[in-house]
């Protein structure tokens, strides 16, 4: 019978020797984990980014699609009555047909001039800033730009239960109930529940004869 033994101090030393691998192994395992899961988050990070530019892009486009619309139906609105206007009263009252007419060019060359803004807009890679869409807040504008292109308008608005009236070129804030804008070539009214627009849209010669256009809700 034979009995083989190891000293103590070999022992440790072999132990030692293995224990060194073993660790090395382990630090290599434990900086492949850390450096896959930092490239996951790098992934994860550049695929919302390219989200939310995507994202970006499309409420951009939005938004233009919005304003090419507001400058659309302005301009068609009042070229379409001015023209209504000019054809009611070219063989009885020439000069007023040439002053109709002569409005439909200024609202046609400014539609032109936006519409082009807009569409540059688009085709640029560095996107400006809009203006927002107008709303009751520039109804004072709207009057003048009306009175600008040559429709007589008169503005009349109340707010709320208690009766406030803006005449002229005032502006007026939005707080609910009922806004009105009343002119000799237009009405437009919103009710304070929400339940729509109505608009008619129209000119008044200078005998007096009313000559409108368009109407319905929005």
């Amino acid at each position: 019978m034979v009995v083989a033994g190891v000293p103590r101090q070999h022992a440790t030393t072999w132990l030692a020797h293995l224990d060194q691998p073993l660790m090395g192994v382990a630090a290599l395992g434990g900086a492949w984990t850390i450096g896959r899961a930092v490239r996951e988050r790098r992934t994860y990070a550049a695929r919302d980014a390219e989200r939310l530019a995507a994202q970006a892009v499309t409420e951009e486009r939005l938004r233009i699609a919005r304003e090419l619309h507001d400058v659309v139906t302005h301009s068609v609105g009042l070229i379409a009555v001015k023209a209504g206007v000019a054809n009611h009263v070219m063989a009885t009252r020439p000069e007023e047909a040439h002053d109709a007419l002569r409005v439909i060019e200024t609202a046609s060359r400014s539609a032109l001039v936006e519409m082009r803004h807009l569409l540059g807009v688009l085709r640029s890679t560095d996107v400006p800033d809009l203006l927002p869409a107008p709303g009751l807040a520039g109804i004072a504008a709207l009057v003048r730009q009306a009175r600008l292109a040559g429709v007589e308008v008169q503005a009349d608005i109340r707010i709320g239960h208690g009766e406030q009236v803006l005449k002229g070129d005032s502006e007026v804030g939005r707080d609910g109930g009922v806004e009105e804008v009343r002119g000799l070539g237009g009405d437009v009214g919103r009710g304070g529940d929400g339940d729509g627009v109505r608009g008619l849209g129209g000119d008044v010669g200078r005998d007096g004869e009313a000559v409108r256009a368009g109407g319905g809700d929005v």
